[in-house]
């Protein structure tokens, strides 16, 4: 083949390749277009609800009490109540969620927060969208971020930030938007909204606290910096070493700093399957072999 043919056909493959690629990925993706087949969580009770209901309410009302109190001495020393509703959710309605601990609660707010800030400080552009650059004369546009990248960006930073470092709270995300979109919210914010989550926490806590199958919080520091892919290194880990043990007819108690979640191997009857609920380890044939 001359050298234009090779190249050509070279050429050819490769996007016969990437093509292919690109097909199997969307027909894997569309596949889980219909579900997982996940049943939805169970709805509560009715008096579970009452319970919410009233813990709900003195919590935002207590909050308001105080954004008003606030108000009174600083009027700029302040916060939206409005921000609070979506955290008390979480913890009312979803107790144990890792996402409604005082943990992620102090720290989402304040990394939120001081993103917005951040952005606040970029000069804002002439236009308000980016579709609003051709109606603005040259001359009088400024330089400068359209305030919709603005937004856009603090919240990318917001939300992208919280997973790294671990302290995802949902609801603290659109304090990134807020701040970078609204001059009149300063740094010194910060600390009304870091005292209203201290009232939240802790009135929350007495009122959870007083049932007999709640628990708040699940922590307060739990600190853990592995990632994702870190923990499933450690679980295979794990998982390989017990099948070791059973194999070799060894049935020693393992350490439990390494139980960092449920692992197992279904395709192998030797395997073993860990149960943080039972707090046992089973075979692939269901036998119990360990409990802790």
């Amino acid at each position: 083949l001359s050298p234009c043919e090779a190249f050509a056909q070279n050429a050819t493959d490769s996007i016969r390749c990437f093509a292919t690629y690109v097909s199997t990925k969307l027909k894997k993706s569309t596949r889980k277009y219909r579900g997982a087949g996940v049943l939805a969580p169970p709805r509560h009770s009715l008096f579970e609800s009452i319970t919410i209901f009233a813990g709900v309410f003195l919590v935002m009302l207590a909050l308001v009490g105080f954004n008003q109190c606030l108000g009174v001495l600083e009027p700029e020393f302040t916060y939206e109540g409005a921000w609070y509703a979506s955290s008390i959710c979480i913890i009312f309605a979803l107790t144990a969620a890792p996402v409604g601990q005082p943990r992620q609660i102090f720290l989402a707010h304040t990394w939120c927060i001081l993103v917005g800030f951040i952005f606040q400080q970029i000069p804002t552009g002439g236009f308000e969208s980016m579709f609003d650059i051709n109606k603005i004369p040259k001359v009088e546009r400024v330089s400068g971020l359209p305030l919709t990248w603005k937004q856009a960006f603090s919240t990318a930073f917001g939300i992208s930030g919280q997973a790294y470092l671990g302290i995802i709270h949902p609801p603290a995300s659109s304090l990134a938007f807020i701040f970078a979109s609204e001059p009149t919210w300063k740094f010194k914010n910060l600390l009304p909204i870091l005292g209203g989550d201290v009232i939240m926490v802790i009135m929350s806590m007495i009122i959870l606290n007083l049932g007999e199958d709640t628990q708040y919080p699940m922590y307060w520091i739990g600190l853990s910096w592995k990632s994702r892919s870190a923990q499933r290194s450690d679980e295979r880990t794990s998982c390989v070493k017990f099948r070791k043990l059973w194999l070799n007819g060894k049935k020693q108690h393992p350490s439990t700093s390494s139980l960092n979640g449920a692992v197992g191997m279904q395709n192998s009857t030797d395997s073993l399957e860990l149960s943080l609920d039972s707090r046992k380890w089973r075979s692939g044939d269901g036998d119990c072999l360990l409990e802790l």
